[in-house]
């Protein structure tokens, strides 16, 4: 396929119902390094290891099937340029904010994100 963007797996982002259980095991048993987390360190909601992010589980997901699955991210050499391939090809997206990454879902409604 020739385009004028490639892409790369990032991460898997996965809910959990303890983050701080959660951070301990990626970190202490298997030996991954925290790269990111918000807010912040000390009250984290969301947790990016290499591959991985960690996210608190809400009241809101108790109730929806697959809670656990949030979304898998993938990267792009150009979003732009992506993004306009993929509509071309009938690709519908999420709702976009400009300056974040862009939302879509697979057939099944598994959400997939473009990331630069």
């Amino acid at each position: 396929m020739n385009r004028a963007w490639t892409l790369s797996h990032d991460h898997v982002a996965v809910r959990v119902r303890d983050i701080r259980r959660s951070i301990a095991f990626y970190r202490d048993v298997l030996g991954l390094e925290v790269r990111k987390a918000m807010p912040d360190a000390e009250n984290p909601t969301m947790v990016w290891f290499p591959g991985v992010q960690l996210v608190q589980k809400t009241e809101q997901d108790a109730g929806e099937p697959g809670w656990r699955f949030a979304h898998v991210a993938f990267r792009v050499t150009d979003t732009e340029a992506a993004v306009r391939d993929l509509q071309t090809r009938g690709l519908k997206f999420l709702p976009h904010d400009p300056g974040k990454p862009y939302f879509f879902e697979d057939p099944d409604g598994t959400v997939i994100e473009l990331l630069v």
